[in-house]
C-alpha cells in the first residue's frame, strides 16, 4: 500500500514538474517571439529611415533620378550577393517528379528533362543578371546628365 501511494505521489510530482516546465518553456518562447517581432519592426523602420537619408543625401549631389538609380543598383547588388551566398552554401537536390501524368503522357520524361535543364541554366544565370543590373544602375546613376544648379 505504501509503495502504491509512493508511486502515485512520484508520478503526480513528475507530472506537476513537467507541466510547470512546459508552461515556463512556452512562456519563454512566446516572450522571445514578441521581443524579436518588435525588434524586427524597429529594424525595418531603421532601414526605411536609412534609405530616406541616403536618397536625400545623394539627391543633393547627383539629382533625384541618379540617387534612385544608385539605391536600386545597390539593392540589386545585395540581392545578387544573397543569391550567390545561398547557391554556394547549400545546394538543393532536385526532387524526383513522378505522377499519373508520367503514365498518361509519353513525352513526360522529355518535358521534365527540358524543365530541369532550363532550371539549371536560370539558377546559374540569376546572380550574373542581378549583378549586371546592379552595375548598370550604378553606372546610370553616376554618369547621368546632372541638372544645373541655380544659386
Amino acid at each position: 500500500m505504501n509503495r502504491l501511494i509512493y508511486l502515485l505521489i512520484k508520478e503526480g510530482l513528475a507530472l506537476f514538474i513537467s507541466r510547470d516546465l512546459i508552461r515556463r518553456s512556452v512562456r519563454r518562447i512566446i516572450l522571445s517571439i514578441i521581443f524579436y517581432t518588435i525588434l524586427s519592426l524597429f529594424a525595418a523602420a531603421v532601414i526605411v529611415f536609412l534609405y530616406v537619408f541616403l536618397d536625400r543625401w545623394l539627391s543633393q549631389f547627383l539629382g533625384a533620378t541618379s540617387a534612385a538609380a544608385i539605391i536600386c543598383g545597390g539593392n540589386l547588388a545585395v540581392i545578387g550577393l544573397a543569391l550567390i551566398i545561398r547557391a554556394l552554401s547549400r545546394p538543393q537536390p532536385a526532387p524526383q517528379a513522378r505522377s499519373i501524368a508520367a503514365a498518361a503522357n509519353p513525352n513526360f520524361d522529355a518535358g521534365i528533362a527540358i524543365g530541369r535543364n532550363l532550371s539549371k541554366s536560370l539558377k546559374k544565370a540569376a546572380p550574373e543578371i542581378a549583378i549586371a543590373a546592379a552595375i548598370a544602375g550604378i553606372i546610370f546613376g553616376i554618369f547621368r546628365r546632372r541638372p544645373k544648379k541655380s544659386d
